[in-house]
């Protein structure tokens, strides 16, 4: 056997074959000849025994008398798929050949007498001709019993030969069937490889060239044309044709160019189809692979590739139903597939796409491998996860809103050993300066300067914090998320003093309605400890100390005047924190997010915490309403009538030098202490101001007694609309800027402080929180925000700075002076 097929050759030497006998096959086929040389199968020494000949799909014009005399034998001859016009006279003469396949080739008229003495025994293969005249020569002269298969359709008159000759008109689709013996395994192969369909029955080979909208895939079976760009109106071929641009075959099995229809609404009609309906246009997808493309205008979307996929920045979530994430990726993985090996069973979605969310930090939906089937989801950055990527995952804290790494579990016990440390010797100097009344200039305590400016503080990191929880602007990365874990510190919430407790422990992580729970039970618990502290004090000072009655009376006035001073400061410092709690549970502070575009499917979470649907809520709302009124608004109006009552009698009794003695003597109420020494006219009156009131108004100037519940009501509502609204809402940004400016002016008009370094403390720290408002409200280019932001933290670092330095000065100047003391002493010795 001598195969030369598939290689392009154009022509051949007419002595190729003369040196060689070839017994069984000759393959040509699959290249570009025009003419076969004469002589080209003689050979010196015998003719070839080949049975089979195989021309087909090349350029031949014509069939040559003398072409086949160098055979013995020849049983088949393939000449079909080429440009033959005309068969010479005695083409096939004195040849035993059983099959002539001369079908679709430019074949008008058959006139000569091709077949004189041939041993035709079989069947003439010239359909797909557009055969239109045969003269009775042509019919004399061949064999008896031949069967001829025609396309009749132009055919104009067919002469009745005297011989039996069968004649039978076929369509385009006519596909013929050859049979042979076993022994022809060659044939066999060779037919495999040409487009034919071939199967072994009991030793005998059956072959049939693949029908019109199919082709061979070189393993002996038919494979039906894709659907999309192809078609194939031949029989017997490997590849498929291309249907015209911009039209496709939705079903595939195309088997004319009539079947190829134009590419449906949203597809480039300027581009080949390919396995599809063609591709989508610019910012349009598809939802079947071979139906039309649908406009994509949602923001968030890369639609590029005729499937949607996340941007950077952007959510989506696929736990609905109505939503099967599984079968739109196995979708996605399909139009991928840029080849005929796509499966069937997922060229379309039929489910709801989720709508698509903007992160409320663009950098924690990284979405970086969007475009994989594997990454269709989309993709939080490291150390986030849940709704929005808004919670950190194990192994994670939150600063701000900001996810990082927990550290080194040594170094976060270090850290909150720290914290508790430093909050007990702040506690412990508060208490001894307490207690000696060592008194300033201005006849104030060192523990009254001190809680002074550290309300201040407190008050500002309150809102500060807030602020930067509710705003995305910051990156807490790298040195400044020490920065701002000091400003989580100072705001002093309760339920996340210590910034890293769940880096310790999973479990120690608290959800929003542990924390609301904790907030509720937090004030009574101290309360209740308070009064359990006093029949303790009791039982020790009566029995222990053997105190007589006067003094017994004395000293548990002094305990009930330190406990309550202690429980109305806790609970002043948490009021901020705890209303931001039972603030987070309303109704309003809910999102609802509508899950799928065009459908009244929604969602609503707490903003505070979208692990929580707020369905689920409806008891804690109740009790938060309830909260409001028992707690939130009559804390500070109780402080405010209290400040209202003792003032007014400081005014009535200007000139009263002792204090209440019934208040004195009263051991039943908590509140029952000694009465204190500020919030004076003049330093040189003592009024009736209790010490549990003390330090709500001793830095204010007369007239001002009221402003420390002012503050309180300034720091709540700011913090409340952010929590309740949220910071995107324009009116939270409204009166937030607001309250800011009103507060600023009324500090710079009225100077409510005793204390110049206090009242321009408070002004910064007022001017900053406006500042950091405005960079909240007004959006900041890319290319200059983190300086700014930088800036901005800088300048609510240094409210700390500036209370720490002025503490250190004093003590600085303190151990100077002592220093200068022992040495002057020791001179003198």
């Amino acid at each position: 056997m001598v195969s030369l097929s598939g290689n392009n050759i154009h022509q051949l030497p007419a002595n190729l074959f003369s040196t060689m006998t070839i017994s069984y096959c000759i393959d040509l086929s699959n290249n570009s000849l025009t003419e076969i040389p004469l002589g080209l199968f003689n050979s010196s020494h015998t003719k070839h025994g080949a049975l089979i000949l195989l021309l087909q799909r090349n350029n031949l014009t014509r069939v040559r008398n003398g072409l086949l005399d160098g055979f013995s034998r020849l049983g088949h001859i393939f000449l079909n798929n080429n440009e033959i016009s005309e068969v010479e006279e005695n083409a096939f003469a004195d040849m035993p050949i059983e099959n002539i396949y001369l079908f679709n080739n430019k074949i008008t008229k058959f006139k000569n007498s091709s077949f004189t003495k041939t041993k035709l025994q079989s069947t003439l293969h010239l359909y797909k001709n557009r055969l239109e005249y045969i003269s009775a020569n042509a019919l004399e002269d061949m064999p008896h019993n031949m069967k001829l298969l025609l396309s009749c359709g132009y055919l104009k008159s067919l002469p009745m030969p005297n011989r039996n000759i069968r004649s039978e008109c076929v369509t385009n689709n006519f596909v013929p069937k050859l049979t042979f013996s076993r022994s022809g395994d060659v044939f066999y192969e060779v037919l495999r490889h040409q487009g034919f369909d071939c199967s072994l029955k009991h030793g005998t080979a059956i072959c049939r060239p693949c029908p019109p909208g199919s082709f061979g895939n070189e393993s002996g079976h038919c494979t039906p044309c894709p659907a999309g760009g192809f078609y194939q109106d031949d029989i017997g071929t490997n590849s498929c044709l291309r249907c015209h641009i911009g039209s496709f075959v939705k079903t595939g099995n195309g088997s004319s160019a009539s079947q190829c229809i134009l590419c449906p609404e949203g597809t480039k009609q300027s581009n080949f189809a390919g396995y599809r309906a063609c591709p989508c246009k610019e910012n349009y997808t598809r939802l079947h692979r071979f139906e039309k493309c649908s406009v994509c205008l949602e923001e968030g979307l890369n639609c590029s590739q005729d499937y949607k996929a996340l941007l950077p920045g952007y959510y989506w979530n696929w736990t609905f139903p109505n939503a099967n994430l599984m079968e739109y990726s196995n979708f996605v993985l399909n139009l991928q597939t840029e080849n005929v090996h796509y499966h069937q069973s997922t060229v379309e979605y039929k489910q709801l796409i989720p709508r698509v969310f903007a992160c409320s930090r663009p950098e924690n939906c990284m979405n970086n491998n969007s475009h994989e089937v594997d990454g269709i989801a989309g993709s939080c950055t490291v150390g986030y996860r849940a709704w929005l990527c808004s919670k950190c995952v194990k192994g994670y804290y939150s600063v701000l809103g900001f996810c990082l790494p927990c550290p080194n579990i040594v170094w976060v016990c270090f850290e909150i050993s720290m914290t508790v440390f430093i909050f007990i010797i702040f506690l412990v100097f508060v208490i001894v300066k307490s207690k000696k009344q060592n008194r300033s200039e201005e006849g104030r305590t060192i523990a009254d300067i001190v809680s002074s400016r550290v309300k201040i503080v407190l008050g500002f990191y309150q809102v500060v914090g807030e602020l930067f929880e509710a705003f995305h602007s910051v990156s807490w990365a790298g040195v400044l998320q020490y920065i701002g874990e000091w400003i989580t510190v100072l705001e002093f919430n309760i339920l996340r003093l210590i910034v890293k407790p769940h880096c310790l422990h999973e479990k120690l992580s608290l959800d929003h309605k542990l924390q609301f729970k904790i907030a509720l039970l937090f004030p009574l618990v101290v309360i209740l400890f308070a009064f359990a502290c006093q029949p303790i004090f009791r039982v020790y000072f009566k029995y222990r100390k053997r105190y007589d009655a006067h003094d017994l009376k004395l000293r548990l006035a002094e305990i009930r005047s330190g406990l309550s001073t202690y429980v109305l400061l806790i609970m002043f410092v948490t009021y901020p924190s705890t209303c931001e709690v039972i603030f987070s549970l309303y109704p309003c502070a809910c999102d609802t997010f509508s899950i799928y575009k065009g459908n009244d499917i929604s969602i609503t979470l707490l903003r505070a915490d979208y692990d929580i649907v707020c369905s689920d809520l409806l008891y804690y709302q109740i009790f938060a309403l309830l909260a409001t009124l028992l707690y939130v608004i009559s804390f500070p109006v109780l402080l405010l009538l209290f400040l209202r009552k003792y003032t007014k009698r400081q005014r009535d009794n200007n000139h009263i030098t002792e204090p209440d003695t019934n208040l004195l003597n009263s051991e039943d109420s908590l509140m029952s202490e000694p009465i204190a020494l500020n919030c004076s006219e003049s330093n040189e009156e003592t009024h009736a101001i209790p010490v549990w009131l003390n330090f709500l108004c001793e830095n204010f100037k007369p007239g001002f007694w009221f402003w420390e519940i002012l503050e309180l009501a300034r720091k709540v509502t700011q913090t409340m609309l952010i929590t309740l609204l949220g910071w995107d809402d324009p009116l939270t940004k409204l009166i937030t800027i607001g309250v800011s400016v009103l507060f600023l002016t009324l500090h710079v008009k009225f100077s409510p402080m005793k204390n110049p370094f206090e009242q321009r403390l408070q002004l910064f720290s007022l001017a900053v929180i406006f500042v950091n408002v405005l960079f909240a409200a007004v959006p900041m280019s890319s290319d200059y925000g983190n300086y700014i932001s930088i800036g901005i933290i800088t300048l609510d670092a240094a409210i700390i700075v500036i209370v720490s330095g002025e503490a250190i000065l004093p003590a600085y100047r303190y151990i100077k002076r002592r220093c200068q003391r022992n040495y002057i002493d020791y001179l003198s010795m």
